[in-house]
């Protein structure tokens, strides 16, 4: 039978334990209502497997909340919300992604806060926080990408590779090694007249060089005469006596309308005949000097003369015998 001392101490014990429990849940609830937290969401389109509720939450590797829910979204079935808390003032900026990452090679993920510039503005809590693409989810899609390609280049050399196409191939090869068999056979064959045509063709060349040579002196010849006939004619001339003759004639001319203007008959033959008398020497004049520079024209122009033979003959053997350029010198031999 139980005494009275065992059920006092029974209900001590008991109430003991139901204040340290009293306690305990008074404090570790206190504790949580004091921490203040910053609730956002996180709207993604792929699949989250490995994130779990409770899952941690960093920023630039630093811890600063964990994931509260996550749920799929009723109105777009393909978009995943994920609900997470912050450690309250955590400063987010409109500019900062949430990117899932894993958590070593468990398969577990965690999500990471990256981004955010000074210069934008932040989110209030209660908003969203854009969803970012992890370095893994790029090279998985880059790798998907390649893969196809990979694929489509796997077909396409599979259809070039039928027994069709290999025979083709074959033959494709055949025709090249005929074809290589008989560019080898006509150069063996004419080897000895490939190398006479290169002689002779730098014979011909060597003799054009020679005629455009005596073209070209016969050239400065000409230009030379040319100008040496110029420069006697300026020097027999004297400008002098030009202007002077220049000058008689506007004074006859004036004293010749002053003449007539006073319709005195006389004076104006007068005048006429001192007219007649200027003309006649400026024609000597100029008739002098025309004789004194004919030597030279005529020159000047034999020189052209014979410069335009030359290249009227050279055009005209290059006319009727074009392969004169290739084989003029074994001709001529063949005419000796």
């Amino acid at each position: 039978m139980i005494s009275r001392a065992q059920k006092v101490r029974l209900g001590i014990f008991v109430f003991a334990s139901l204040a340290l429990f009293i306690v305990t849940l008074v404090s570790l609830t206190g504790m949580r209502l004091l921490d203040k937290k910053d609730t956002y969401a996180i709207r993604y389109h792929m699949s989250l497997s490995g994130l779990e509720p409770g899952a941690q939450v960093k920023y630039n590797g630093v811890r600063v909340g964990s994931v509260d829910s996550i749920k799929i979204n009723r109105d777009d079935l393909t978009e995943t919300i994920v609900t997470v808390q912050l450690d309250g003032g955590t400063p987010i900026k409109t500019d900062t992604k949430a990117v899932v990452n894993l958590t070593g090679i468990t398969g577990l993920k965690f999500i990471e806060l990256t981004g955010g510039t000074s210069a934008t503005e932040f989110v209030k809590p209660g908003g969203e926080i854009a969803a970012g693409e992890s370095i893994f989810d790029r090279l998985t899609g880059k790798a998907e990408s390649i893969a196809e390609k990979i694929e489509i280049v796997v077909n396409q050399i599979g259809t070039y590779t039928t027994d069709e196409r290999r025979d083709q191939f074959y033959d494709l090869l055949a025709h090249i090694d005929e074809l290589v068999v008989s560019v080898r056979g006509v150069i063996e064959d004419n080897r000895e007249n490939v190398l006479r045509i290169t002689t002779t063709l730098g014979g011909s060349v060597e003799r054009l060089d020679k005629t455009l040579a005596v073209v070209e002196e016969d050239t400065k010849r000409a230009v030379r005469a040319v100008r040496e006939i110029s420069e006697g004619v300026s020097k027999e001339v004297d400008p002098k006596q030009v202007r002077k003759i220049v000058a008689n004639l506007e004074r006859i001319t004036g004293e010749l309308k002053t003449a007539t203007d006073k319709a005195n008959i006389p004076e104006v033959a007068v005048q006429t005949k001192e007219l007649v008398s200027s003309a006649k020497r400026v024609s000597d004049v100029l008739e002098l000097t025309i004789l004194r520079g004919r030597e030279d024209v005529f020159a000047s122009l034999a020189y052209l003369q014979e410069t335009l033979e030359n290249l009227t003959e050279f055009s005209r053997l290059i006319r009727e015998n074009p392969s004169l350029l290739l084989g003029g010198s074994e001709e001529k031999e063949r005419k000796k």
